[in-house]
């Protein structure tokens, strides 16, 4: 008979994040929620006891641990504060393409860095003019010899003014809808694009999300995630990974919410 419960590594796993929640993130959250501030000194201590990128496999670097226990720490630093883990979770999706569909050289090109020290990657999908649609993106990479040449627009990228890179989803051919986009990893803040614009959100405002303007930039060739047209097959499959720990983490939040209600039932005096 198979058993759902945890192993006794699992259970260790969600205690450690709890008590992480518990210790470090609660009693900033509101803080950073208030100031719109990125909390990089508890991101940092986060990095340093593993619940950060701790889906990288171990020949990179990482804990090599699987969703399911992605999940559980997700839970639990959501419970603590979802902006928080927000950042955490859409850094997580930026490296999950690499894993998915990057080269054996590309992997060791890129995981390692996220591995040795504390680095945020992003995902970037969205445009001001297609949410969920995403055969309908605009933004266009023209190839010149090596290198695409970006122009576009894309918005709700969380991680966006300070990811280390970026998985990008352009159309290299604009008549072929969802089989004509294609990923490109955008390395650091190369020439024409623009991160300054952040909005301003009515919550998680802990985490950065900005807007993404490309103004004809350069990007290798060799920093394409597959074939050409393959972009959008690599977006799902990401997101059907990663949708996981959008469920747990709001678990984690209704589990919260529930317990802040019940304390205040029960200290409550009316009339």
């Amino acid at each position: 008979m198979h058993s759902f419960g945890l192993t006794d590594e699992q259970r260790q796993l969600q205690a450690l994040a709890h008590q992480f929640s518990v210790r470090e993130i609660q009693p900033v959250a509101a803080h950073h929620d208030r100031e719109q501030r990125m909390p990089w000194e508890m991101l940092h201590q986060a990095f340093a006891v593993g619940l950060v990128h701790e889906i990288i496999p171990e020949q990179y670097g990482g804990a090599g641990l699987g969703f399911l226990d992605s999940a559980l720490v997700g839970e639990e630093l959501a419970w603590g504060c979802m902006g928080i883990y927000s950042i955490l979770m859409a850094s997580e999706l930026g490296i999950l393409p690499i894993i998915l569909a990057g080269s054996e050289e590309q992997k060791r090109r890129w995981l390692p860095r996220f591995s040795e020290k504390l680095l945020l990657a992003c995902f970037s999908l969205s445009e001001p003019g297609s949410g969920s649609d995403a055969g309908s993106i605009s933004t266009f990479a023209e190839r010149q010899g090596d290198e695409y040449i970006v122009t576009g627009t894309k918005c709700w990228a969380t991680n966006g003014r300070v990811a280390e890179l970026r998985v990008v989803f352009v159309k290299t051919d604009r008549k072929a809808g969802t089989q004509g986009i294609t990923a490109l990893v955008v390395e650091g803040n190369p020439p024409g694009l623009d991160c300054s614009k952040e909005e301003d959100k009515m919550g998680q405002r802990a985490a950065n999300t900005a807007v993404l303007v490309f103004n004809r930039v350069p990007i290798p060739v060799a920093n394409r995630l597959g074939a050409e047209g393959e972009g959008f097959k690599i977006a799902m499959r990401t997101l059907d990974k990663t949708r996981i720990n959008v469920g747990a983490a709001s678990v984690g939040l209704a589990r919260r919410a529930l317990e802040e209600c019940l304390a205040y039932a029960k200290q409550r005096v009316q009339f």
